[in-house]
């Protein structure tokens, strides 16, 4: 009897031993499993906290953008925005400008902006693509393509592509080489990028006319405010330089102007401020940023129903 007894209990405690361990395991095992959506709980909630910071701030930096916008605006309504003459010695914070060098506009109480970084591009520093200076656009041009042979050709083929008869140019084309079959315009290109529809206009080609050509301003040059590549093609690499740095130390004046580039007003070359002009906007609080470009043409002496301010583009993100 006793030896059953022994033998029972023998038996029970080899049972509680084996499912005590199983029942181990699955403790570990739910423990585990709860640690494992613990973590992914904090890390859910972190990157709702880091998402909300990021949205914050990005609304910040608009909101910044907006406020420097504003000024901006004021600045181009009240500021003469005739070129300084006299050359100045000491280098100084770039201020408002009209050939791309970044400048920030100043802070205010009222209107307060973090720092808002500004390009402006004065369009008549640039290549006018509607009514080109011919000698003008082939230089440009010809910083990519190098046979002036092929220049030529190009040069005709967008001046066939923009003109409104069907009488081809020597070395033109009044039919799509692009797209057999396809019409050409015929009529002024709406935007820069059109031109990837010419044959022989590649995407570097389109890239660079982008960057030093304008579909906005018609009228005189302005060399004043031409930027570093045209300059570069006008009156030589190492002026163009110099004009760059005079530029960036914020002493730029006609009169350094003229003396670094030999350039002078003339026909058709004058150095005044047009009314058109590209606006970058770059906005940066914490870790978000905001941008927006802008083509406007600005008329602070506007009369009767000509508005002094509209907008042709705006893009924002």
């Amino acid at each position: 009897m006793s030896l059953q007894l022994k033998n029972n209990r023998l038996t029970v405690d080899a049972y509680l031993y084996k499912h005590s361990g199983m029942a181990l395991v699955q403790v570990l095992l739910i423990t585990s499993i709860l640690a494992v959506f613990a973590l992914y709980l904090t890390h859910t909630a972190r990157q709702q906290v880091q998402q909300a910071s990021w949205a914050k701030d990005k609304a910040q930096a608009i909101v910044n953008l907006q406020n420097a916008e504003a000024e901006l605006f004021f600045q181009l309504m009240a500021t003469n925005k005739g070129l300084r003459k006299e050359p100045v010695l000491e280098e100084q914070p770039v201020e408002l400008n009209f050939f791309n060098e970044p400048f920030t506009i100043p802070s205010k109480k009222s209107l307060p902006n973090n720092g808002v970084e500004v390009q402006i591009q004065d369009q008549s520093g640039l290549v006018q693509l509607h009514f080109p200076n011919v000698e003008r656009l082939k230089k440009l041009i010809g910083v990519i393509e190098k046979n002036s042979a092929n220049v030529d050709v190009l040069v005709d083929r967008l001046l066939d592509w923009q003109d409104t008869d069907s009488q081809q140019r020597v070395n033109g084309a009044e039919t799509n080489l692009k797209r057999e079959g396809s019409p050409i315009r015929n009529g002024a290109v709406p935007i820069i990028g059109e031109l990837k529809e010419i044959a022989g206009f590649s995407p570097e080609l389109v890239n660079l006319i982008e960057s030093n050509g304008t579909i906005y301003k018609v009228g005189a040059f302005n060399p004043f405010h031409a930027t570093e590549t045209l300059l570069a093609i006008l009156i030589g690499e190492e002026a163009a330089r110099q004009v760059a740095l005079a530029r960036k130390r914020g002493t730029m004046s006609v009169q350094e102007f003229s003396s670094l580039t030999g350039l002078t007003e003339r026909d058709n070359e004058y150095f005044y401020t047009s009314n058109y002009m590209s606006i970058k906007l770059k906005s940066k609080f914490g870790e978000s940023m905001a941008s927006k470009s802008l083509i406007a043409v600005v008329q602070p002496y506007a009369e009767g129903k000509t508005s002094p301010l509209n907008i042709y583009v705006s893009r924002g993100k």
